[in-house]
């Protein structure tokens, strides 16, 4: 968990112990500060100096969380005190129709919170519950994800950061052909989900021209490279840069078509329902024969030859030609695996 997430944690311990009925000399306080982040971020090691509690303080009374923090070390009886008995950082009241907003984004957050690989964001939603004081009650949950413990997810939060703060980074990375791994200067742009993966879009320093792809459950490790962070050559926005793909994967050169899909046996009813792509347009629907003919207009990649074969025999490729000589040389291969 980061220095900031840190602090603000820091800084409401310090408000709710102030507005508490029990009263903490200094060094009663630092305990108390240290017990808590111990509980709150499950590392029993945790630690904070003298000096950094005392810049806490001069924060929270430089007014860090909005307004300056009425606190006064009361000399005579020895301990801390709020010198206006109202005061909180938590000031704003939430209505109760926001508390259930808020109950309802902890519980969804408590979903991925569960998976073994997302310990920081545990600490967030006990954060969130600190912050606004909502309980979240016990009971059966009423919107459910798929969980799913996604390898390499564990490297998101780091990756995440070396992208906002554009640092470059040394990434050991262990493809299928190389199983022993190896490690390059690596510029990474973006972090895209698909299909329970997760990838990193990115740069190779010895291909400059060139995006790369590495998914996080291949990711041995990395650290911070100190050296100039380089921007995407020829690409003016890297998120539109996706917009026409099924997936991650594109080749080099491979050029968008215009794919017309036909769907029989009532299947095309979950393609209605369920875009294969936003460009997605209906051609024709005859009801008669329970088909849906749709295009979309796509680079015809790895990824959406695996979305087509996902509807099995129910699919047909019209075209274009090249996509459709492709599909069936597929199966005609997978067809020779049951002679």
């Amino acid at each position: 968990m980061s220095t900031n997430k840190h602090a603000m944690m820091r800084y409401q311990i310090i408000d709710d112990a102030l507005n508490g009925a029990r009263k903490y000399n200094r060094e009663q306080l630092l305990r108390h500060i240290i017990e808590k982040m111990q509980e709150m971020t499950g590392d029993h090691d945790f630690s904070i100096s003298k000096r950094q509690f005392q810049n806490d303080i001069k924060d929270l009374k430089a007014g860090v969380t909005g307004k300056p923090a009425p606190i006064k070390f009361n000399r005579s009886k020895n301990y801390y005190e709020y010198t206006e008995p109202d005061y909180s950082i938590r000031e704003g009241k939430l209505s109760s129709r926001d508390q259930e907003a808020v109950k309802e984004a902890i519980e969804l957050l408590e979903q991925y919170g569960s998976f073994e690989s997302m310990k920081e964001l545990r600490n967030i939603t006990k954060l969130l519950k600190e912050t606004f004081k909502v309980s979240v009650e016990e009971e059966r949950p009423t919107i459910v994800f798929e969980q799913v413990d996604l390898k390499g997810i564990e490297h998101l939060s780091g990756l995440n950061d070396a992208i906002k703060h554009k640092q470059a980074l040394d990434i050991t990375y262990q493809s299928f052909n190389n199983p022993m791994g190896q490690t390059h200067l690596f510029y990474p742009y973006l972090l895209k989900q698909y299909n329970n993966r997760w990838f990193l879009i990115g740069n190779l320093d010895q291909y400059p021209g060139d995006l790369t792809i590495y998914a996080l459950d291949r990711i041995i490790g990395f650290s911070i490279n100190a050296c100039s962070f380089r921007e995407p050559q020829g690409i003016t926005d890297i998120n539109s840069y996706f917009n026409n793909l099924i997936g991650v994967s594109l080749g080099k050169g491979e050029p968008i078509e215009e794919i017309v899909l036909k769907f029989r046996n009532k299947r095309g009813n979950y393609v209605l329902t369920k875009k294969l792509h936003s460009s997605q347009e209906v051609v024709a629907q005859e009801p008669e024969s329970h088909s849906l003919t749709i295009k979309i207009k796509v680079h015809p990649n790895l990824e959406l030859l695996s979305k087509i074969f996902e509807f099995g025999q129910d699919v047909e490729v019209l075209s274009p030609l090249s996509l459709r000589e492709r599909m069936k040389n597929s199966l005609e291969v997978a067809l020779s695996h049951y002679q």
